[in-house]
């Protein structure tokens, strides 16, 4: 596999986080929470742009949850909008304390990513501990 040559988010984005319904402000590579609740993580790239990996880390190593994430795309200027994936995963601190999720996608002309993180199905309180995000256009 080649190296994936990843986004530069910072320079071709505006990132928010919102967590409840309150705005966190993102620092340089950071996507965690910071209290529990769902997370919503939002990418407004500034010109449409093709999307061909994406690449989001979860870790969790202190309670058992199961964790649920959702990928959105806004396509050709907010026109379209889909869902993209929708994956569940059980952490254990015996053991499942990592979720690795990379996918290729085939999306072009995306205007933005939304991840919806509920980090704990069963409505127990949990943060959602993103660890890396990362989009690529191949």
């Amino acid at each position: 596999m080649t190296d994936v040559r990843w986004l530069d988010l910072d320079a071709l984005a505006t990132v928010t986080i919102v967590v409840g319904r309150r705005l966190v402000a993102p620092g340089h590579g950071r996507w965690s929470a910071d209290s529990p609740g769902e997370q919503l993580i939002d990418v407004r790239f500034h010109q449409p742009t093709s999307v061909g990996r994406l690449r989001v880390v979860s870790s969790e190593g202190e309670q058992s949850r199961t964790q649920e994430l959702t990928i959105w795309a806004s396509l050709h200027r907010g026109e379209q909008h889909r869902e993209v994936l929708r994956r569940q995963f059980t952490f254990n601190p015996r053991g499942a304390t990592e979720e690795v999720e990379e996918h290729a996608l085939q999306l072009e002309g995306v205007s933005a990513i939304q991840v919806r993180i509920v980090p704990c199905v069963d409505g127990r309180p949990a943060v959602a501990h993103v660890r890396e995000l990362r989009i690529a256009r191949d």
